[in-house]
């Protein structure tokens, strides 16, 4: 088995049932810009992966049988609606709270995919006001998913 499937991962992130969330992305249909329409949309952060940590758990002298462990966080958006004209984040904050409880239920209570031992949420350092990438703005929560991978 190998270490470091990040396609494999954007895809079962975007495989996964959240009530609510119109549109999930994964790393090979990221769009330029968000469309009013397909909100609310989950979709992978740039940048995706950091904080990349490799351990070897055993040391043996042929890599067959070698464990070892990959850890990184990789970085998601839920954009939940444009902002407009005369709504306010606090307007907006109930419904994208109850989302955003939807969307960490998801990852709690799934199994994770065929090589990944551990994925689950460690921090949200945006809940408010986040431009796409043409710049529009939009309420939105940004997170980060800790992963850590075993292979033997």
């Amino acid at each position: 088995m190998s270490l470091g499937n990040l396609t494999t991962l954007a895809t079962w992130v975007a495989g996964l049932t959240m009530t609510g969330v119109t549109k999930k992305y994964d790393l090979s249909n990221i769009p330029d810009a968000m469309q009013p329409m397909d909100v609310p949309a989950l979709l992978p952060d740039v940048p995706y992966m950091s904080n990349m940590q490799f351990t070897r758990l055993s040391y043996r002298v042929a890599t067959v049988g070698r464990s070892k462990e990959l850890q990184y966080d990789i970085g998601y958006v839920l954009f939940y609606a444009p902002v407009a004209q005369g709504v306010t984040l606090f307007e907006q904050y109930a419904g994208m709270a109850d989302l955003w409880g939807v969307v960490l239920n998801a990852f709690i209570s799934n199994e994770t995919p065929n090589g990944a031992y551990d994925i689950y949420p460690t921090g949200t350092p945006l809940f408010g006001v986040l431009a796409d990438a043409a710049g529009t703005p939009y309420f939105a929560v940004r997170f980060t998913l800790h992963v850590q991978e075993f292979s033997s």
